[in-house]
């Protein structure tokens, strides 16, 4: 226990730097360009015979330039009358002003997807910052307090011939965890289910880690959430490889379940849409914020090299509450079904990898006990 408070007080600390980052890499600013109009007069004049009696002003070059780049282009109408009335070079000045514009167009341009990537890698390590938080929290947690419980369990599974050398149970109420070292040739779910509903009077769901401990296995145990899904998969690909990929995944007490089109057909649809499908899932079991996902996704799939769209319908689903939240981002109509009606839902957001800002639709609903969430690709 001192051991994971020790590392629960080291993981609180490493989220405070994550956060300090993160909020400097967001407030950066990034360093403006030197003044046009200095610029332009640095180009044009450097080479003029008449440099040095020169009637045309800092001021006016300043001006000329500001209004060059609001427009877009250089034009002579657009010259002050220090330029005209003075200067022997204006076909210089047009189209230096001209390359200038676009010079600094460029530079607009690489500055804003800087700001936007600075603004991506704060929310990133905010996001971070909470999940330290979170995992100190749990890792804080007291274990080994409830001698006596975790004694009879150990005794009942025995005695049923599932071998267990130690149980540990860590946390209350619906956040108690029970990890068990079995026997790994004596595991038997079922019966381990039974003795943990017998002792602690709640029904738990388990996991079975690979046997690597001398025949032992590790059985972790979590308190089985209020609801539980079935779910299925129809595929009828329209060539040999489906440019379509889903993912069913059940994280802690939520259940996931999503379906991605990569635009097109055969491999490189495919692959697209396998990089958007395995970034939802990483993102979601990882623990990061809905929209803090969906942003991220947009952005790693618009960097890529070759043009890739995906359109993405993600249904999360609160296994204590029944309430689910379905994402569409670019994705024909989905269904909710029950026994008497089905309601649609439909989207308006164009699909992942095509524009910089992305908004999904966002809709939240309560399930009914046997109602039928259904996606489709087209």
């Amino acid at each position: 226990n001192r051991t994971r408070y020790t590392l629960a007080a080291e993981l609180d600390d490493t989220a405070v730097i994550f956060s300090e980052m993160g909020g400097v890499i967001s407030e950066t600013e990034p360093v403006r360009p030197a003044r046009p109009g200095a610029a332009l007069r640095c180009a044009v004049c450097d080479g003029c015979e008449g440099r040095k009696t020169c009637k045309v002003s800092d001021e006016a070059a300043e001006t000329f330039m500001r209004d060059v780049l609001r427009a877009g282009r250089a034009s002579v109408g657009d010259l002050p009358a220090e330029f005209s009335d003075n200067c022997p070079r204006l076909a210089a000045v047009i189209g230096t002003a001209d390359e200038l514009q676009r010079t600094y167009a460029e530079a607009d341009r690489r500055r804003a997807a800087g700001a936007e990537v600075r603004r991506l890698i704060g929310e990133h390590y905010a996001g971070i910052s909470e999940l330290l938080k979170d995992m100190g929290r749990r890792t804080a947690v007291m274990i080994g307090a409830e001698t006596a419980a975790e004694e009879k369990i150990t005794e009942e599974l025995t005695y049923r011939n599932v071998v267990c050398g130690e149980t540990l149970l860590a946390g209350e109420g619906d956040d108690m965890t029970v990890t068990m070292v079995v026997r790994a040739d004596s595991v038997d779910e079922a019966v381990i289910e039974k003795v943990l509903y017998k002792i602690l009077g709640r029904a738990f769901s388990l996991r079975t880690g690979e046997s690597g401990l001398g025949g032992f296995s590790i059985v972790y145990a979590t308190v089985r959430p209020k609801y539980d899904v079935l779910f299925a998969a129809a595929v009828r690909p329209k060539s040999d490889k489906s440019g379509d990929t889903h993912s069913f995944t059940r994280i802690g007490k939520r259940f996931m379940m999503a379906l991605s089109d990569g635009m097109g057909s055969g491999e490189k649809a495919y692959k697209t849409s396998e990089t958007a499908i395995g970034l939802v899932e990483n993102f979601y079991k990882a623990g990061f914020p809905d929209d803090l996902i969906v942003k991220s996704i947009n952005k790693f799939l618009s960097l890529g090299a070759d043009e890739t769209f995906s359109a993405v319908d993600i249904a999360v689903i609160d296994l204590e509450s029944g309430d689910a939240d379905v994402i569409k981002i670019g994705t024909p109509p989905a269904y909710i079904k029950n026994d008497d009606t089905v309601s649609v839902v439909r989207g308006a957001a164009l699909p992942l990898g095509i524009v910089d800002e992305i908004r999904p639709t966002v809709v939240r609903k309560r399930l009914a006990v046997g109602e039928t969430v259904v996606f489709v690709s087209d």
